[in-house]
């Protein structure tokens, strides 16, 4: 499928794809999921390696802040205590921007059928977050 067929055929239509045999995650980012036969999951360990005291951003959905959940700080390292340990409170790692954060970390391959993300790309150029976040949450977190 040429990069025309699918712009003509589905996305300027917008018509529901799969697209199969992409290789998203690069070597590194292969790194960071655990496999089993049944599922995949995220390799905590790994990540808190390499993001370690980052400060991330977490939604306390266990308080209300208006019409939101409270938002507090915490280092990547602290919320991985959290999430592999006893919780009180259900905290959500949100709207995380690794990307723009810490662009030395090259996790995922674009597939290229959507290698053409211009707000994302304007963005990236002029030195703005972007809208590439990472959620990490237990069950009950949304």
């Amino acid at each position: 499928l040429s990069y025309n067929q699918f712009f003509c055929e589905f996305m300027s239509k917008n018509v529901p794809v799969i697209i199969t045999n992409c290789n998203l995650l690069t070597t590194f980012g292969q790194k960071c999921f655990k496999k089993s036969e049944r599922n995949q999951t995220i390799n905590l360990d790994v990540l808190e390696s390499l993001i370690k005291d980052h400060p991330v951003p977490i939604a306390n959905c266990s308080k209300q802040y208006f019409n939101s959940h409270e938002k507090i700080t915490l280092t990547f390292r602290e919320y991985c205590k959290y999430f592999k340990g006893a919780r009180n409170e259900l905290l959500y790692l949100k709207d995380f921007h690794l990307r723009h954060e810490l662009s030395n970390l090259d996790f995922y391959n674009v597939p290229f059928f959507f290698a053409s993300d211009w707000l994302n790309e304007y963005l990236v150029d002029n030195g703005k977050e972007d809208y590439r976040f990472i959620y990490i949450g237990v069950d009950g977190t949304w």
